[in-house]
This record gives C-alpha cells, sequence and structure tokens, in this order.
C-alpha cells in the first residue's frame, strides 16, 4: 500500500508543482477560459485504475513529477488528492 500525492508552492514570480500517483494539478486561465493539467498520472496502462508508483511502497524507486513556471496575476490552480 502506498500514497498518491500533489503539491503546489508559490511566490510572487513562479511555482512549483509536484506529484506522485493520481493526484492531479491542473491550472486555470481566466484569459482564455480554459484549464490545463499540469501534473503526470502514474497510471497503470490497461485501465483498472492501478498506479505504477506512490509513496510508502520502494520510495528508492520513485521518479517525483515536478514542474516550475512563472505565476501571473489571478492565476488558479486545482489540486485533486486522493480522497479529501
Amino acid at each position: 500500500m502506498g500514497a498518491a500525492f500533489s503539491m503546489i508552492t508559490l511566490n510572487r514570480e513562479k511555482f512549483i508543482i509536484a506529484n506522485i500517483g493520481d493526484c492531479r494539478i491542473y491550472r486555470y486561465d481566466d484569459n482564455d477560459e480554459f484549464i490545463t493539467q499540469l501534473s503526470i498520472d502514474d497510471r497503470l496502462k490497461n485501465g483498472n485504475g492501478g498506479i505504477t508508483q506512490s509513496l510508502g511502497f520502494r520510495e528508492e524507486d520513485l521518479d517525483i513529477h515536478w514542474f516550475s513556471d512563472n505565476l501571473y496575476e489571478y492565476e488558479k490552480f486545482l489540486l485533486c488528492s486522493d480522497g479529501v
């Protein structure tokens, strides 16, 4: 058993996201009115709902997905976590 994970950190100029598993992070653009998935899913290809990596199971093999970009005024983010 393990846990999926997503996080975001912000300052006045930049943001950094990170995720493991299937917890997603989205960015909403007020100007163009669209939502973009920033995170990468670690899901099995057969569609049975399993994930390929998580916290609490073989941490030495983890490939944490992370992304950084400029932060724009009034930008919005949506973090989708497991069961919360």
